[in-house]
C-alpha cells in the first residue's frame, strides 16, 4: 500500500513538473517576441538586427535592412501601446537557407494608435505570428519566405 502511494505521488509530481518546464521555456521566447516589437517601434533597429538569424544576415547588409525597417515604420505610422504574446507552440516549417526545421511560433496581439496622414488617429489592434529558433543559447527571429525573397532581390519586403 505504501509503495503504491509513493508511486502515485511520484507520478503526480512528474506530470505537474512537465507543464511548468514547458511554460517557462515558451515564456522566454514570448518575452523576446514582445521585446522585438517594442525595439522596432522605438527605431532600435541595431538591437533588432542582433535577434535576426545569422544566416539571414548574410543575405543583405544591415544598412539596407534598416532603411527598409524605417520606410515600413513611416508608412505604417503606428504607436504601439500594448503588445502581448498570447500563444507559443512548437511547429516545423520549411524556410529558405534553413530547410525544414523545428521552430517556436509566437502569436502576438498588439494594440496601437494610428498616426498616418489622412487617418483620424484611430485605435486599432492586430494579431500576427512570428517564428523563432534557438541558436546556441539565444532565440533568433526568422523571416517569412516572402521577406527572404525580397531581401535577396535587394528590395524591401511589404511587411
Amino acid at each position: 500500500m505504501k509503495v503504491a502511494l509513493v508511486l502515485t505521488v511520484a507520478v503526480a509530481l512528474a506530470v505537474s513538473v512537465i507543464p511548468a518546464a514547458t511554460a517557462s521555456r515558451y515564456d522566454e521566447v514570448k518575452k523576446v517576441a514582445v521585446e522585438i516589437v517594442y525595439l522596432n517601434a522605438n527605431s532600435r533597429y541595431g538591437d533588432v538586427w542582433a535577434y535576426l538569424h545569422p544566416r539571414y544576415k548574410r543575405v543583405t547588409n544591415r544598412a539596407f535592412w534598416e532603411s527598409c525597417k524605417r520606410t515600413l515604420a513611416k508608412k505604417r505610422g503606428l504607436e504601439f501601446f500594448d503588445v502581448r504574446a498570447t500563444d507559443a507552440y512548437p511547429d516545423r516549417v520549411t524556410l529558405p537557407l534553413l530547410g525544414t526545421i523545428p521552430v517556436i511560433a509566437v502569436t502576438l496581439q498588439a494594440h496601437y494608435l494610428n498616426h498616418r496622414e489622412g487617418v483620424d488617429g484611430g485605435v486599432g489592434s492586430a494579431s500576427d505570428t512570428h517564428l523563432f529558433v534557438r541558436v546556441g543559447s539565444e532565440w533568433k527571429a526568422l523571416w517569412t519566405p516572402e521577406q527572404y525573397r525580397a531581401y535577396k532581390a535587394h528590395r524591401c519586403p511589404a511587411t
